[in-house]
């Protein structure tokens, strides 16, 4: 957990992104949206998902960091 969070952390599980995305993919496609619309967000989504993996990382980092900080406010 105390771990930075980093592209090499993540690059293990980018095969359940992509199966995830390819199940998604096939279930919007059966109803109908259009394929190359589906292929389009799938090569925008996939390069941008260590990057939001990252931002909730530090995210993270910043809740548990306020949390902290409100520990102390609580003494006074």
């Amino acid at each position: 957990m105390g771990q930075k969070a980093s592209y090499k952390r993540f690059a293990p599980y980018m095969y359940i992104v992509i199966f995830a995305s390819l199940l998604w993919s096939g279930i919007f496609y059966s109803v109908g949206y259009s394929f190359y619309k589906i292929i389009a967000v799938f090569i925008i989504g996939i390069p941008l998902t260590p990057l939001v993996w990252q931002f909730m990382a530090v995210y993270r980092e910043k809740i548990a960091r306020d949390n902290k900080l409100s520990q102390w406010e609580e003494v006074k």
